[in-house]
């Protein structure tokens, strides 16, 4: 996708301390660059490695939102949003690129799920 590049140039050229510190030349994410040093000293830093969290967090996205609708939904309809969800272009995209942004996603819906529960709201 191009957008790898720049928590890869975060870990060859700065220190944990100063990816810490800054967003640097170009923008990336700093926990995200942080999890890829840890990586760094148990094992060889590949591409797999870069997107995991990404991926990670896209599956979650699709067991989440589902789950989250249950009560509103039927079953049959659940089922076909989940199957839509899994099919949609966005959640793909966002589930393969090194970017954070299936994480945001999936962050946001269970940040509002822990709300609504902790608030003793129903959920959506």
């Amino acid at each position: 996708m191009g957008d790898e590049w720049h928590p890869v140039h975060q870990l060859v050229y700065y220190t944990p301390s100063a990816a810490a510190r800054t967003f640097g030349y170009a923008d990336h994410s700093i926990p995200l660059v942080l999890l890829s040093f840890l990586e760094m000293r148990w094992t060889a830093f590949n591409e797999v490695l870069l997107r995991w969290p990404m991926l990670a967090a896209g599956i979650a996205t699709l067991a989440l939102l589902p789950w989250m609708w249950r009560k509103r939904l039927d079953g049959g309809t659940v089922v076909l949003f989940a199957f839509l969800l899994a099919c949609s272009s966005l959640l793909i995209c966002y589930s393969r690129m090194g970017r954070p942004y299936a994480l945001t996603l999936f962050l946001v819906y269970a940040a509002y799920a822990l709300f609504t529960h902790a608030t003793g709201r129903e959920a959506l």
